[in-house]
């Protein structure tokens, strides 16, 4: 293997805090900035999904006229993500 020579042009994922090669990727909603594919694969895209299934559920309840109070959650990256929410 060979060393580099010079500053570590590597990124830093600020999720994970390990370095990473490349692009990467939008790490919103979790955080802000950029994050490395492992990140992105766990914590992003399932937290992306969770975010679409509940405003899906939230539709739905207003179309049927049934608002019920919302639940409580011990999910670290759901409240990272409220840290962070932009409307």
């Amino acid at each position: 293997m060979e060393k580099r020579k010079g500053p570590d042009t590597r990124k830093k994922c600020p999720i994970c805090r390990k370095r990473y090669d490349g692009y990467g990727h939008n790490a919103l909603p979790v955080w802000p900035g950029r994050c490395c594919d492992k990140c992105h694969r766990d914590y992003v895209v399932p937290m992306r999904m969770r975010l679409i299934m509940q405003q899906m559920e939230e539709e739905n309840e207003k179309k049927e006229g049934g608002e019920t109070p919302p639940e409580e959650s011990d999910d670290p990256l759901l409240f990272l993500f409220c840290l962070f929410q932009v409307r």
